[in-house]
């Protein structure tokens, strides 16, 4: 699945426009570390051996995976939201700095330290992480330039409430209002992809038309058979 990653951020890159005028581009992962994603359920990208591994885990190596692939291309700036109950991200938690960070050795280090200590716990507060995402490109979208989201989860978001820390919403019009809302809010034009890991035929449905809807593209993970 990470080629499918690196491919379609690979089109940020600018190829057609020839190594002269290489197109930098801005991404964000978005990677869900709520409690469900502690099951052990998925294929690991980066392992020829079929053994179980979490959907954390699944998800974690594919945003490594990705990250290797983007250092070799082409002039990137990215950032990593890891979100449950509230989102944690990697410019402004682990390096205390605003901002997108340039892909270079030491901020690839400093990814893969960050995404080391994700853990599994709390509920998908995936419209917070959205949110923080779209807010690191900034208002707008810079010419020659194009804003890319990865999310990578395994269910449908739910919504906290003043009476309730979290409850789950999965009915079809909260999830058709978070999907308006969402695309109201991307006023960066950023192109969001999802990556179902272990998802319920529900939560599948709902991130293809998220993807669609943002010109992305939805995929689902490789589980084990």
């Amino acid at each position: 699945m990470h080629d499918a990653c690196a491919e379609d951020a690979g089109a940020v890159s600018g190829d057609a426009a020839g190594p002269a005028s290489r197109i930098k581009g801005k991404i964000v992962f978005l990677v869900d570390c709520s409690g469900s994603m502690r099951i052990r359920d998925q294929a690991d990208p980066s392992d020829g051996v079929r053994q179980p591994v979490s959907r954390l885990e699944a998800a974690v190596s594919e945003v490594k995976l990705t990250l290797e692939g983007l250092a070799e291309r082409g002039d990137y700036e990215f950032d990593i939201v890891l979100f449950k109950s509230a989102a944690s991200i990697l410019s402004r938690d682990r390096i205390g700095k605003a901002g997108l960070l340039p892909l270079s050795p030491d901020t690839l280090k400093a990814a893969a330290g960050f995404l080391a200590e994700a853990n599994s716990s709390g509920t998908t507060l995936l419209a917070e992480a959205i949110n923080e995402a779209l807010k690191l490109f900034g208002p707008g979208q810079e010419p020659g330039v194009m804003n890319t989201v990865f999310i990578y989860t395994d269910g449908v978001p739910t919504f906290p409430r003043e009476d309730e820390a979290a409850v789950p919403a999965p009915t079809s019009e909260f999830l058709r209002e978070f999907r308006i809302a969402v695309k109201e809010k991307n006023v960066c034009a950023a192109k969001i992809n999802t990556f179902a890991i272990g998802a319920t035929s529900v939560s599948r449905e709902f991130l293809m038309v998220l993807a669609l809807d943002n010109g992305g593209i939805s995929i689902i993970g490789k589980g084990i058979d």
